[in-house]
C-alpha cells in the first residue's frame, strides 16, 4: 500500500473544516430564524399546529407534514400544566389559569401585536402598570431584542436594557407611552 502524502491529508481535512466554519459564520450573520426573513422549517409546523388549534386551515397542506401538524396541535392542547405555562393558558383549554396565577402571581406577558399586557387569567390595564412603576416596582421583560426593524414593536414601551445576548434581551419597563 502506497503512503498518502501529507498535503492530500491536510487538504481533505481543511475542506470540511472550512465548510463547517463558514456555516457557523453565515448562521451568526443571519441571526435567529425568528428575526429574519428565513424560517426554521420546524417553526412552520408549529405555526400550522397553532392554526389548527384556532380552527384555521394550515398554510401548507402540500407536503407530508400535515400529520405532524395534527400531532403538534394535540400535544399543544395537552392537558398538562407544563404546556399551559409554555404555550399560554388558552392553548391548554383554559384549564390552568387560576393555578398558574397562584404559582406565578406577578407574571405577565406583553403581546407585541395587540400592544397589551396579560396575566394568566386576564388583561392588565395600562394604568395598573403605570401605578406599579410609580410605586417603585421593577417590571422585567425577557424576549427578542427590539432593535432594527423590530423596534416598532416597542413603540408603546419605555425600556432600559439590562442584559443582552445575540438572541434575547432582558429589559426593565420604566414607563408607557400613550
Amino acid at each position: 500500500m502506497k503512503p498518502v502524502p501529507l498535503a492530500q491529508i491536510l487538504l481533505l481535512a481543511v475542506i470540511p473544516a472550512g465548510l463547517f466554519l463558514s456555516s457557523i459564520f453565515l448562521h451568526a450573520i443571519a441571526g435567529s430564524y425568528y428575526l429574519s426573513g428565513t424560517f426554521d422549517p420546524e417553526y412552520v409546523y408549529l405555526l400550522n399546529s397553532l392554526n389548527l388549534l384556532n380552527i384555521q386551515p394550515p398554510s401548507h397542506t402540500d407536503h407530508p407534514g400535515t400529520t405532524l401538524q395534527i400531532f403538534g396541535a394535540i400535544v399543544i392542547r395537552s392537558p398538562r400544566i407544563e404546556y399551559a405555562l409554555a404555550f399560554g393558558n388558552s392553548l391548554s383549554g383554559n384549564r390552568y389559569g387560576d393555578a398558574l396565577q397562584r404559582m406565578y402571581p406577578n407574571a405577565m406577558f406583553y403581546n407585541i401585536w395587540s400592544k397589551e399586557f396579560h396575566s394568566f387569567v386576564t388583561s392588565i390595564q395600562d394604568r395598573v402598570l403605570v401605578d406599579q412603576i410609580n410605586e417603585g416596582r421593577c417590571i422585567v421583560l425577557l424576549g427578542s431584542s427590539f432593535t432594527g426593524p423590530y423596534a416598532i414593536y416597542k413603540s408603546k414601551l419605555v425600556l432600559t436594557p439590562l442584559l443582552a445576548t445575540s438572541n434575547w434581551t432582558l429589559y426593565r419597563l420604566v414607563g408607557l407611552r400613550s
